[in-house]
């Protein structure tokens, strides 16, 4: 590794504590966790009270990517399919709950498929049955494409 690679793995590092220390001091969050080491360092946890359908108490469980723009893009590419009509959100987040009830099929650090994997195959059926455009498609970028 190089001194500038080494800075920076150490700089996100810090950073990732650093978020972990904020969002711990705020009562709208729980079960905070930096995990710098992984392979994308993020930071997990659970808003409170957010109004998610999805969970008993309405919380939602979230992560904050450091250095993955990719990660950024797909996000934004989720919510273009959101948009498009509320139904697709209300799939998406009965297949998220679906996947993760019982045994937990939505952890690709633990060799099942990934969360935007499954929120992929989602679109993928979408699209198959007409439901929604492919977002990707040129013709369709400069229409939809805020992303």
């Amino acid at each position: 590794t190089t001194a500038a690679g080494a800075a920076y793995t150490s700089s996100v590092k810090r950073a990732a504590f650093w978020m972990q220390r904020i969002l711990e001091r705020n009562p709208h969050f729980e079960d905070v966790q930096a995990v710098p080491w992984a392979r994308v360092p993020v930071v997990r946890g659970r808003m409170l009270r957010v109004g998610n359908p999805g969970s008993a108490d309405g919380s939602i469980q979230f992560d904050i990517c450091f250095g993955n723009n990719r990660a950024v893009r797909n996000s934004k590419l989720l919510r273009e399919y959101a948009f498009l009509n509320d139904r697709v959100t209300y799939v998406m987040i009965l297949i998220k709950i679906w996947a993760k009830a019982g045994v937990d099929i939505a952890s690709a650090s633990d060799g099942t498929l990934s969360s935007y994997t499954w929120m992929n195959l989602v679109i993928f059926y979408l699209q198959v049955i007409d439901f929604v455009p492919n977002l990707q498609s040129k013709d369709l970028l400069g229409e939809y494409g805020r992303w």
